[in-house]
């Protein structure tokens, strides 16, 4: 819930017209909007945030696991240095980051594939 606060704080000082805040926490989602009960430990920051996504009309948006791969590495990333990180043309991100987001124009699905063993019924 913090990083989701950071992010919207961050939108602000950056002076962004739009801003959505996408988090793979469907929950956080649903206390932003006042769809379910916030529990009292994060009661403050919860209200922050949802402060700020109503005063500016941000937008807060669930996605799943798959559609957040590049967030996550970004985030790791940023998370294992000690300064500020800013990447402001497409040349500045890694190769893994680029290969990602190149996939994304390209409309190229990312799958999950889950594989079972199929136990032989005649033995």
């Amino acid at each position: 819930m913090q990083t989701v606060l950071r992010g919207l704080i961050y939108s602000i000082k950056k002076h962004a017209q739009e801003s959505y805040s996408r988090n793979k926490s469907l929950g956080i989602r649903k206390m932003i909007l006042r769809e379910w009960k916030i529990p009292w430990e994060i009661l403050d920051i919860v209200e922050e945030a949802r402060q700020i996504v109503e005063q500016n009309s941000f937008k807060v948006q669930h996605v799943y696991r798959e559609g957040n791969h590049l967030a996550n590495i970004i985030a790791n990333s940023a998370y294992s240095k000690s300064e500020v990180q800013e990447n402001k043309h497409f040349e500045q991100l890694p190769a893994n980051c680029r290969r990602i987001l190149n996939m994304d124009k390209a409309q190229i699905a990312s799958l999950r594939i889950k594989t079972r063993k199929i136990k032989d019924i005649n033995n």
